[in-house]
């Protein structure tokens, strides 16, 4: 191996276009003259140089440090991003007129380094085009949705040798890259305050001795590392062990080299300060890109400003919140006022929401004053504005006031005749419960059947005439319902809505109420601002009965896809049998012509 002095030199040699003098020399790697001038007698004895030129034999001398390839990594999602990389990968990002990691890919080749591999996941299908534009090959990583990128090496483990690894988003001020490579390296940059980087300890050497997350004052990882090919064989042995075993699934690739400092030789590459940008949020762009300032490419800002009316500049704080099955979220300031952002995964786009009976219901709440956090819901794509509201709070369900405030609710809703261009069959809801379960593999609990025959014969038993039909809520408890500050009730979740019996709407509320049948009783009457008829309590309890035992299907199915949910399975299970006797006891003394002992005990 050759020393670092003479690597240095016989590089520059290569370099250089024409024959450099000893002072030139001496500049341009900031040693002295003294030093040049003793290197290259030591290279001229070794045949290394002739008449101050670079002989084959030096060139040959230098083979050992070429650099044969580079890996871009492109997989990971880049949620820190958003709304960005809700539209595009990161990766692709415009910044100053180029796109990142084209811009890196060009870097690379005018370096000299022609083999580029480009490792994608997530949205691959827009990397696609660089292979033809600029001759790089693409490889997939199958897990970047479940693993961290010790996937993508080791999608690529095979090719590492004397590699460069780079991240797609990584932007280099200057190119950073050289055709030959002295040693193992990761580059970095000074932080003059605290940080929450991986910040690295060295010997005297430059050898990274330690990394520790976070710090003061401190060298920090940022941009791209350089493997040797000893390095690549030895990390590359250990990374496959270990992602054999699961050990390091879920980590990076630099989480893996710390583990094995000791075996593993890096050393540290400083860089100036701003010389590498890694941009972790829109509004870190926008510090450097003044274009992103007052104009963002993305149809997702493009939204906001429409429902809210306001510019690009104005959407400030954009902060990542957990992301559920169906959406991606961001929380974001504007005007000194909070909102969330909810974006469809592609998944909940696969399966066609129905956004355009949200749409419907969210406008006819806001008719009807019962419109809380959801500002607009786009009919077409499915993304929604929220307001952000801390005072909101979810409905008591052991409350009186909160209870009577809920009712009125539904008073209202029901009152407005409204009819929509939605149904809800709560029957023929509860046989596709049915089929969905029977279609599974799981064995149905043994008393199943006789519920659902018993449920039936309570529903064939309501009365066909004199219902009435009108837009319902259909909500079990207090699912989805809300006060502001001011007690006013705030129905956030329409999935179950469409045109239905009022009276199964209140007894779908009030069976998924902690309350007695004295309660229950109370509840139903204050719905009714009077005394219920015989006839009235008659369907009233026969659709709490129908109306807990679909509850009690749909808690059943969550607790099969979700085993560690809070279940209100036997809850319901409780209240169908309760309503269900009574519904029977009632109809039997009906047949009979007898009298309902606990007539004064209704529910």
């Amino acid at each position: 191996m050759l020393p670092q002095k003479q690597f240095d030199l016989l590089y520059y040699l290569m370099k250089s276009p024409h024959t450099p003098t000893q002072h030139t020399i001496s500049n341009a790697l900031e040693i002295p003259v003294e030093s040049v001038s003793r290197a290259l007698r030591e290279m001229e004895k070794k045949g290394y140089i002739k008449n101050g030129k670079l002989s084959a034999l030096g060139r040959n001398a230098l083979l050992p440090y070429k650099v044969e390839n580079a890996i871009i990594m492109a997989a990971g999602k880049g949620t820190r991003f958003a709304p960005l990389t809700y539209e595009i990968p990161k990766g692709l990002i415009r910044i100053k007129g180029e796109v990142l990691i084209e811009r890196q890919i060009r870097q690379l080749q005018e370096a000299g380094i022609k083999n580029i591999t480009i490792v994608v996941g997530y949205m691959q299908e827009y990397f696609f085009y660089l292979e033809e534009k600029f001759h790089v090959k693409i490889v997939v990583n199958p897990d970047y949705y479940r693993y961290n990128n010790t996937s993508t090496l080791m999608a690529v483990a095979s090719e590492l040798g004397n590699t460069y690894v780079c991240s797609s988003d990584n932007y280099f001020l200057e190119n950073v890259f050289t055709d030959y490579v002295y040693r193992t390296y990761y580059a970095a940059q000074y932080a003059t305050g605290d940080t929450d980087e991986y910040c690295i300890r060295t010997d005297r050497g430059g050898r990274i001795t330690d990394v520790r997350i976070g710090g003061s004052h401190s060298w920090y990882m940022l941009g791209q590392a350089y493997f040797s090919r000893e390095f690549s064989r030895q990390f590359s042995e250990i990374l496959q062990k270990e992602y054999k075993s699961g050990a390091a699934k879920h980590l990076l690739w630099e989480d893996v080299y710390i583990h094995h400092i000791k075996e593993l030789t890096m050393y540290i590459k400083p860089y100036e300060n701003h010389k590498i940008m890694e941009f972790d949020s829109l509004e870190d762009l926008r510090n450097f890109d003044f274009s992103y300032v007052d104009n963002v490419d993305s149809s997702i800002m493009d939204n906001i400003c429409r429902v809210l009316r306001c510019c690009h500049k104005d959407i400030t704080r954009i902060h990542i919140l957990k992301e559920t099955d169906e959406y991606a979220a961001f929380y974001f300031v504007s005007a000194g006022k909070k909102y969330i952002y909810l974006h469809p995964l592609r998944k909940s786009i696969a399966a066609h929401t129905d956004w355009k009976k949200s749409a419907f219901f969210l406008k006819l709440a806001k008719r009807l004053g019962l419109n809380g956090k959801r500002l607009h819901i786009d009919e077409r794509q499915g993304w929604e504005v929220l307001a952000y509201d801390e005072t909101v709070r979810e409905a008591d369900d052991t409350s009186a006031s909160d209870i009577q405030s809920v009712i009125a609710a539904y008073r209202r809703l029901h009152e407005a005749k409204c009819i929509s261009p939605y149904d809800f069959d709560i029957w023929s809801e509860i046989d596709h419960c049915k089929e969905k379960l029977e279609r599974s593999t799981v064995k149905l609990p043994f008393d199943f059947s006789d519920m659902y025959h018993t449920a039936r014969s309570v529903y064939d038993s309501i009365p066909t005439l004199g219902r009435r039909r009108r837009i319902c809520y259909n909500a079990c408890g207090n699912q989805g319902i809300f006060l502001n500050k001011a007690g006013q009730v705030l129905l956030e979740d329409w999935s179950h809505s469409g045109n239905s019996d009022p009276l199964c709407d209140v007894a779908s509320y009030i069976c998924g109420l902690p309350c007695s049948r004295e309660q229950s009783l109370e509840i139903f009457t204050a719905y009714l601002k009077r005394s219920p008829s015989a006839k009235e309590q008659d369907q009233f309890i026969k659709y709490a009965a129908v109306a807990a035992f679909y509850w009690y299907l749909k808690a059943f199915d969550r607790d099969l896809e979700d085993h560690g949910s809070a279940s209100l399975a036997y809850h319901y299970y409780q209240k169908f049998h309760l309503y269900a006797a009574k519904s029977l006891k009632r109809k039997n003394s009906a047949v009979s012509g007898g009298k309902d002992p606990a007539h004064d005990d209704t529910l």
